[in-house]
């Protein structure tokens, strides 16, 4: 009966330690033992809201045997690269770079930009000053898209009204990415403007964007 009691004990700390990296205000805690070292980043990855970019080549084969208790994620990503080649290199705090430290890489950096917008009226007997973006933040690079290496090009076109709302938007050119169609959509339902204005008045407008994703490749010696 206490051995029962106690092997009980030990599995519902075992699954502790295991589901609290779940939180992603709580440090990171797992254990390898000899365990492959793609997994135990998916694992870290699924359960902090991060991503980690790297070439397959550069970690198929590696195990990793470790105990990671209570760490940062930068210090237990230290603990697990201890003795192995590879380094990290962060980019704007979700996204990881995993490399090889003794040579240089391909180094690659996912842009998400608006390349041109214009309002689509084409009556030149009125003036027409475009509207202007006001919010702060700026287009995603789905994780799912750099993972897969998906790159296109995105023509949306939206209708703001005269208090500067999306009140429509709609996809005019796909860039045959479902994954890219809809984060470009999603980014601008999320806007808002100073409205356009026709001979001084604020007016309703359809305005076309062009949205750019692509994978900017450049080879350069990294250091932490």
């Amino acid at each position: 009966m206490f051995k029962v009691l106690l092997l009980n004990i030990v599995i519902l700390l075992s699954a502790k330690i295991f589901c609290q990296a779940a939180d992603k205000n709580i440090d990171i805690n797992v254990k390898c033992n000899n365990r492959p070292l793609y997994e135990v980043l998916e694992y870290i990855r699924m359960n902090n809201e991060i991503n980690f970019i790297y070439n397959d080549g550069a970690i198929d084969s590696l195990k990793v045997t470790c105990d990671i208790n209570n760490l940062s994620l930068q210090k237990a990503l230290d603990k697990l690269f201890r003795n192995v080649d590879l380094s990290y290199k962060i980019f704007d705090k979700t996204n990881y770079v995993i490399y090889n430290k003794s040579k240089p890489v391909p180094f690659k950096k996912y842009k998400a930009v608006i390349v041109k917008e214009n309002v689509t009226e084409t009556n030149t007997a009125v003036d027409i000053i475009k509207p202007k973006i006001i919010s702060n933040i700026k287009p995603v690079y789905p994780y799912e898209a750099i993972k897969n290496r998906i790159e296109g090009n995105v023509g949306v076109k939206l209708f703001i009204t005269a208090e500067g709302d999306i009140s429509r938007a709609l996809v005019t050119k796909s860039s045959g990415s479902a994954i890219l169609d809809s984060a470009a959509i999603d980014y601008v339902r999320k806007l808002k403007f100073i409205p356009a204005q026709v001979n001084g008045k604020d007016q309703n407008i359809w305005m076309n964007m062009l949205f750019k994703y692509y994978i900017e490749n450049q080879f350069e010696e990294i250091h932490k």
